[in-house]
């Protein structure tokens, strides 16, 4: 990489505070208010990248609508990630797996811009912006798009904001994951599992921004030329349904399993094997609910997302593009809960967001306008019914062709990672 961060970027970046955002989506919370993300007469709204990049050189930038665009980007960069993680699953079922690595190393990528706006950093084309509870500042020594995006989280992963942000968004059973250490006597600090999970699921953007010429290959060269042999259609279908399984929602909790499995392997790293009732009953638990916890806890396997996640083999590898798939789905559900925390935030609830969640289900074609569901956690239920549909896949001896056509409805459904957006990101 041509582009380090030296110690003035790392200082103006850590300049950036959640805090200054928090007043700037109100306008959609707010009963008869906005109902854009963006209010249509923002100077940044349309070529932001552009019009910043003037007007910091000529210094006048604009620190009102530089703030809001900076807010309302965090969850629009979400709702783009899981579409093009749609993408990505949608290549994968055809077994084109070049096009799903490349749609998937760019979920990630929004994921991380996401994820970084959230956190009041601007990551735009060569000049990118931070915003402070003051002011906004923009950044000295500016690389590009994907080489911010890596470095950025590279720093902020270190950071005590990371780990208090991973702390209040990754809470199994509602309770903080700090507590839930410290209750099995786990001694290495959250700050330290945030920063090895971070750099864990950001390393395509470490990879690849290092290596252009390696993230052309998926975008740019020829496939045909270096094609992996195919995986199984019982491999594809195995990996899917447990992908979407560690997704399913609940009232209780958006990404349930997922936080629980999170504990699981934060323990099992530890060296923590068998998590006690007495521990668990200090954080409040019943003796009952915590040897329930404890059974979860000590249940063996572990989600191939999870596992494929830890793996980094070269693009060859017919398993490759279900790494990128699985680390892109887990910063972007980082992503997804800290951008819901600043929607929370700024007052916004189910209803105010109605006019975009309604819409675009309707524009996706996940909710019908004709029935529209109480909650966005309806959805499920066709996640469901397709997970149910692919069970038998593995004896039913199809031919890959037949398997398509026989299941199209199920995958179809299991495509439209676009909802995850939906039920990740409305209170």
């Amino acid at each position: 990489m041509n582009f380090s961060l030296d110690g003035s970027a790392k200082s103006e970046l850590r300049k950036a505070s959640r805090n200054g955002l928090d007043d700037c989506l109100k306008a959609l919370g707010a009963a008869g208010g906005n109902r854009r993300w963006i209010r249509k007469g923002n100077r940044y709204r349309l070529a932001c990248g552009e019009r910043y990049s003037d007007d910091a050189r000529r210094h006048t930038v604009n620190e009102g609508h530089l703030r809001e665009y900076v807010a309302a980007s965090g969850p629009a960069h979400v709702v783009d990630g899981w579409s093009l993680l749609g993408r990505a699953l949608d290549s994968a079922i055809r077994r084109d797996t070049y096009a799903a690595v490349h749609f998937a190393y760019y979920a990630e990528l929004r994921a991380a811009m996401a994820l970084l706006a959230c956190e009041g950093i601007g990551v735009f084309n060569r000049k990118h912006a931070v915003v402070s509870p003051t002011r906004t500042i923009p950044l000295s020594k500016s690389p590009g798009t994907h080489e911010l995006a890596h470095l950025a989280i590279k720093h902020w992963s270190e950071l005590a904001r990371a780990a208090s942000l991973l702390d209040e968004i990754v809470a199994p059973g509602g309770i903080g994951f700090s507590r839930w250490l410290e209750a099995c006597h786990v001694t290495a600090p959250l700050r330290a599992i945030g920063k090895k999970w971070l750099r864990s699921w950001g390393l395509d953007l470490a990879v690849l921004s290092d290596d252009k010429g390696l993230r052309n290959l998926a975008s740019y060269r020829p496939s045909l030329f270096r094609l992996p042999p195919p995986i199984k259609q019982a491999d594809l279908v195995e990996f899917f349904q447990q992908l979407w399984r560690l997704l399913e929602p609940s009232p209780v909790g958006r990404f349930p399993s997922l936080e629980l499995h999170l504990l699981r392997k934060a323990l099992r790293v530890a060296g923590v094997s068998t998590p006690t009732p007495a521990n668990l009953t200090t954080l409040g638990l019943s003796e009952e609910e915590a040897r329930d916890w404890v059974s979860l806890l000590t249940s063996n396997g572990e989600p191939l997302p999870l596992a494929e996640a830890d793996r980094q083999t070269t693009i060859e590898n017919p398993r490759c593009h279900l790494q990128v798939i699985s680390r892109a789905s887990l910063l972007l559900y980082v992503a997804t809960r800290a951008a819901g925390r600043l929607l929370s935030k700024s007052g916004c609830t189910r209803d105010s967001l109605s006019f975009w969640w309604h819409g675009f289900g309707d524009t996706r074609g996940f909710l019908d306008a004709s029935s529209l569901p109480e909650s966005p956690l309806d959805t499920w239920a066709d996640v469901e019914t397709a997970l149910q549909d692919l069970g038998a896949v593995r004896t039913d001896g199809l031919t890959f062709r037949a398997f398509r056509l026989n299941h199209s409805r199920a995958l179809a459904e299991l495509g439209a990672c676009d909802m995850i957006a939906v039920w990740g990101l409305v209170p």
